[in-house]
């Protein structure tokens, strides 16, 4: 049996269920109610700890699992051996090692790190306030980079859930929040280093200028710089040399990847982060509603994915697409669950979630057919 098929299956034919349950709820009510509903999703909690234990116990085979197969492994030397080096990620190295010293089969460490990676995605929601916290939670669910992040990739995934949880102690805007965004920033970066880029991004965003119009215009600016010097760009950071894993993925050849199978320019990823843009064109330019939290959140995600635009041209960049792509269902959710953008919002926020979940269907079925 194809366990990896299975557990996929499991993940979106159940999130595609909830969806159509959300659609069918909230597409026939007229309105906008669906901004003022309380609805927590407390039932999330039982599917957090259901998904994570699948998740958590699957058959680790040479072959399936992709990079967590290669976790289990390192994981089992540490049992044995007693040993690690404490070189790459100092907090996830750390709480491997006692796990594994403690005695702890590889199934209760991958089911930790599932629960981190749900855990404080639910949480940042929560601390959003989002009204329909059930709707908020399946635009994440639902996201073309969610499952992977479930088993390859899984540091990046924790890491960039933790940031989630930063930025929403940020967007409290208070010195609390701020020391306590401070402490979680810290700690996302020593579970993956890579989320210094998102950190960086998000206090540039908080700090230096609240205004959509500024990050958009450095945006499109990335995209020609990506076709004009692309190249130079991406030997320029492959030979910086602060993380080892960011320079083999910048300068790794097209023959030498096995992960990523086209490069150069990638128009088709491209028009997918445009989406939560366009969105937020509409809702501050066209519709000039101004929410100073919303342009923090929107401002981050683009400082971030204009990164990857200037590196889109290298293997692996779908590793920093990553580095943006974690907020892309909560920049989108966030106008639609909260701002007042059209009189029948209701119906639009659940059309909108179809095609999110819509979106992940099509790349998972017919792109790279994995049913």
């Amino acid at each position: 049996m194809d366990y990896t098929l299975l557990f996929h299956n499991i993940w979106l034919w159940s999130t595609m269920l909830f969806c159509i349950v959300q659609y069918i709820k909230w597409g026939s009510r007229a309105g906008n109610s669906i901004l003022y509903v309380k609805s927590r999703a407390n039932g999330m909690i039982i599917y957090i700890a259901i998904f994570s234990l699948l998740i958590g116990f699957r058959m680790n085979f040479s072959g399936h699992w992709a990079d967590s197969y290669l976790y289990a492994q390192i994981y089992e030397m540490m049992k044995t051996t007693g040993e690690v080096a404490f070189e790459e990620d100092w907090l996830y190295d750390r709480l491997q090692y006692v796990f594994s010293t403690m005695g702890f089969s590889v199934d209760i460490w991958f089911t930790f790190c599932c629960l981190m990676y749900l855990t404080c995605m639910y949480a940042a929601v929560r601390k959003l306030e989002f009204g329909c916290e059930w709707v908020a939670m399946l635009f994440c669910l639902s996201a073309f980079s969610f499952y992977a992040c479930t088993y390859n990739g899984v540091r990046n995934g924790v890491a960039c859930s933790v940031v989630l949880l930063a930025i929403s102690y940020l967007l409290e805007d208070t010195k609390r929040g701020f020391i306590i965004s401070t402490i979680i920033s810290f700690l996302a970066i020593g579970i993956h280093k890579s989320t210094a880029l998102p950190v960086l991004s998000m206090y540039c965003a908080f700090f230096i200028k609240k205004d959509f119009r500024w990050a958009f215009t450095w945006w499109v600016f990335s995209i020609v710089l990506s076709l004009s010097i692309g190249g130079t760009i991406t030997n320029f950071f492959a030979g910086l040399g602060f993380d080892d894993r960011v320079s083999s993925y910048l300068g790794t050849t097209a023959e030498e990847s096995a992960q990523f199978n086209r490069t150069g320019f990638r128009w088709d990823f491209l028009l997918y982060s445009v989406m939560p843009i366009w969105l937020a064109y509409i809702v501050i330019v066209k519709k000039h509603i101004y929410d100073k939290l919303y342009v923090v959140l929107i401002n981050t995600y683009i400082l971030a994915n204009s990164f990857w635009v200037m590196v889109i041209n290298s293997s692996f960049s779908n590793r920093f697409a990553y580095l943006s792509w974690f907020m892309y269902p909560i920049v989108i959710a966030y106008p639609l669950l909260k701002l007042e953008i059209w009189s029948d919002q209701n119906k639009k926020v659940v059309l909108i979630l179809m095609l999110h979940i819509g979106f992940t269907f099509f790349m998972d079925v017919v792109y790279y057919g994995i049913i």
